[in-house]
């Protein structure tokens, strides 16, 4: 599910995510980076490097 641009905060809701970037292309989407999971912080800022 695509959830925004990358480098642009998103509010989402505390937890654990897999989080991967890609970009959408006629084809599908093309991943720029292999996915992890990230533990969002509850009421904080998360950052996560790719």
């Amino acid at each position: 599910m695509a959830v925004g641009p990358s480098n642009q905060p998103i509010e989402v809701r505390c937890g654990r995510y897999f989080v991967r970037l890609g970009e959408p292309t006629p084809k599908g989407t093309r991943w720029l980076a292999e996915g992890r999971t990230v533990i969002i912080k509850c009421g904080a800022l998360t950052e996560a490097s790719f």
